[in-house]
């Protein structure tokens, strides 16, 4: 990490003596990259209008695109769905501009994710299943999970249970393989399914392997979802002592 600041700081002083507009966006971009979840959400947002600003004038299409998907994702994070939605167009739209199928997909899962927070669920799973018929292309695969997942999401909200499955079971089949880091999320989907559909017992075994899943990993912030879904299962299958583990 210490190595990475360094790189950045010298980074941001060639940028700001060569006075190169595409270098301080590429600056300015990498610096909200690092500090990504360890700065204040406005100060990461101030760093990538700031890159934006002097994309805009560098005509680089790959860092504007680049700039204004992460802006989205940090707006989505405070809540501020309209700029985000305008933030994710103008990504989706430099992205168009590359030609690009790696940027486009990942613009379009982005831009996905904010629609879903409107309640746009058509619109959104358009952008999920263009995302995903690149993704398969390209194999990538965490942001494969990602996709299938909120593809599982979305159904299930919208009550669409046999497609709900379809992709949670998806998501379980490709993490196992292909990215088990996203595996705790996997379990935690087929869990969810079974739990909405009051199957009690088909849901267990899924807990059971999101609990061992998340004390391995860092999704252990929503294991107090998975003990407080056991319980209640416990409780009303009559088992108060495996109830009170939780």
């Amino acid at each position: 990490l210490k190595d990475c600041d360094l790189f950045l700081t010298e980074q941001h002083r060639f940028a700001e003596k060569s006075g190169n507009a595409s270098s301080l966006a590429y600056a300015y971009y990498n610096t909200a990259i690092r500090n990504y979840g360890q700065l204040a959400n406005d100060s990461i947002i101030a760093l990538l209008r700031t890159g934006i600003s002097y994309a805009e004038k560098g005509g680089q299409p790959l860092y504007r695109s680049k700039l204004y998907r992460t802006l989205a994702q940090a707006l989505e994070l405070s809540g501020e769905l309209e700029k985000a939605s305008g933030a994710a167009q103008q990504s989706e739209k430099n992205a168009r501009l590359l030609n690009d199928d790696n940027e486009i997909a990942k613009t379009s899962l982005a831009y996905g994710i904010i629609l879903a927070r409107t309640e746009k669920s058509r619109e959104a799973l358009q952008k999920y299943y263009a995302a995903i018929d690149i993704l398969e292309k390209l194999k990538d695969n965490r942001s494969l999970a990602v996709a299938y997942n909120a593809v599982g999401n979305i159904h299930l909200k919208d009550l669409n249970y046999d497609r709900c499955r379809e992709y949670y079971q998806r998501n379980l089949d490709h993490c196992k393989k292909s990215y088990p880091p996203y595996l705790p999320t996997a379990y935690l989907g087929l869990a969810t399914y079974y739990y909405t559909l009051n199957f009690p017992d088909s849901a267990l075994p899924y807990y059971d392997s999101a609990e061992v899943a998340m004390s391995q990993s860092v999704e252990y912030t929503r294991l107090p979802v998975v003990y407080s879904n056991k319980a209640t299962i416990y409780y009303e299958k009559n088992i108060p002592d495996s109830a009170e583990l939780y």
